[in-house]
């Protein structure tokens, strides 16, 4: 099942699915998803994915 692309990053490619209080961020590839981020729901996602994996 795929999700609808996250707002902001349809560029990207990024999907975003909601698990718990986490949210996975991910691509979808001809052969393989990518998880991009596991993220907690309260952290700030704009600023996590602009600055990269080193926050």
């Amino acid at each position: 099942m795929r999700y609808a692309h996250l707002e902001g990053y349809e560029h990207k490619g990024y999907r975003r699915r909601p698990l718990g209080n986490y949210l996975i961020i991910y691509t979808v590839g001809e052969q393989a998803v990518t998880v991009v981020r596991v993220l907690h729901a309260a952290q700030n996602l704009a600023r996590l994915l602009e600055n990269g994996p080193e926050n």
